[in-house]
Parts: C-alpha cells; structure tokens; sequence
C-alpha cells in the first residue's frame, strides 16, 4: 500500500470500532494495516473501545460519546455516530 491520505474518514462496519481505527490508520500512513509499527492495544484497550461504541437499541442518548488520541502518528476521533476519523500529524503536532 502506497497512496498516503493527510485525513480519511471511515464508517464503523460490524460494530468493530477497533477494525475501523487500524483501517483509517492504514490509510493514512499509506501502509497494510499489518504494517502498523504501534499495536492499538500500546495506545489503547481495543475490548474497552468497542464496547464504549457498540450500537444500541435506541439511538437517543443523553451523553455524546468522542474519543480522541493519538497513535502512529496520527489523531484519530471516534464518534458516537460510528465514525471514525484519522488525521496525519505533521511533525510540529507530535
């Protein structure tokens, strides 16, 4: 994999919110998902992380979920509307 994109915004598939992450890092890193040199589970807890957006019944809550971090040198936000968003960090932000 070689097309590198400064930002990509990629829908959660199967409630795996986790899978979504490592996808938008791919992407945006320009590399295989394999090819990560940070596991998700050294920045954050993959289990915890999708049990946080797992879909419920109703779609109405009182709290809005976001996660914000930073991982493979991108800041990546989770929202509660299953999207996960991932965004190149230029050296400066690190």
């Amino acid at each position: 994999m070689s097309n590198r994109e400064n930002s990509v915004t990629i829908s959660v598939e199967d409630g795996q919110v986790s899978e979504a992450v490592i996808r938008a890092i791919s992407r945006v890193n320009g590399v295989d998902p394999l090819d990560i040199d940070t596991p998700l589970y050294d920045t954050i807890d993959p289990d915890a992380l999708n049990r946080l957006f797992q879909p419920t019944v109703s779609t109405n809550r009182d709290i809005k979920s976001r996660v914000r971090f930073t991982m493979a040198g991108c800041e990546v936000t989770i929202t509660d509307n299953q999207v996960v968003a991932a965004k190149l960090l230029s050296p400066v932000d690190t």
